[in-house]
């Protein structure tokens, strides 16, 4: 791997704060070993055992933002549909012991929203420490991941986020549930 960077690409350590709703799979930064490394392997890429442990290695890395400083913030909007899913024990006791940390906000959207208009997957919006870096937001199509960088885009995107988030479960309600399903 490049000491550099891409054109383009920013550095994780610069990210403060990623706010986030995800439709398929617990977020990143909150899956376990086990749980990233059945992500990969249901991906539907050709990835050999030897790049998937590479890429769970490089996500439990990149959990650790969530404990050493400088820490990001997380607001994590999770679809109920996920955890109607077979997920494991294992990963809800990660989510509960995850929803205690000051920086980490976990929330279930409940599975009879309606979704906004235009959402058909994820979406996250990552912020920077750098007052001169805009917010990018990044959405799921079927085919692809797209970046935003257009401020007013990108708020169309948060707009969208609070929307989901105004119809989630509190984040007390969250762990609730998330209690009552282990």
């Amino acid at each position: 791997m490049s000491a550099r960077n891409p054109p383009g690409a920013r550095p994780r350590s610069f990210i403060t704060s990623k706010y986030e709703f995800q439709f398929a799979h617990v977020p990143a930064l909150l899956q376990t070993e086990d749980y990233a490394r059945d992500t990969f392997v249901n991906s539907g890429e050709s990835y050999t055992e030897e790049e998937i442990e590479t890429l769970v290695k490089v996500r439990m890395r990149q959990q650790q933002r969530l404990f050493d400083k400088p820490r990001i913030k997380l607001h994590a909007l999770i679809h109920e549909s996920i955890l109607q899913r077979e997920i494991g024990q294992e990963q809800i006791f990660r989510l509960i012991e995850l929803a205690d940390l000051r920086n980490v906000t976990i929330q279930v959207v409940p599975q009879s929203t309606k979704m906004p208009p235009g959402l058909s997957g994820s979406a996250v919006i990552l912020s920077f420490d750098d007052a001169d870096e805009p917010d990018v937001a990044f959405t799921d199509t079927l085919v692809e991941l797209v970046e935003i960088q257009e401020k007013r885009r990108v708020g169309i995107v948060r707009n969208t986020l609070r929307r989901l988030e105004a119809t989630a479960l509190s984040p007390q309600a969250t762990v609730s549930l998330l209690k009552e399903t282990t």
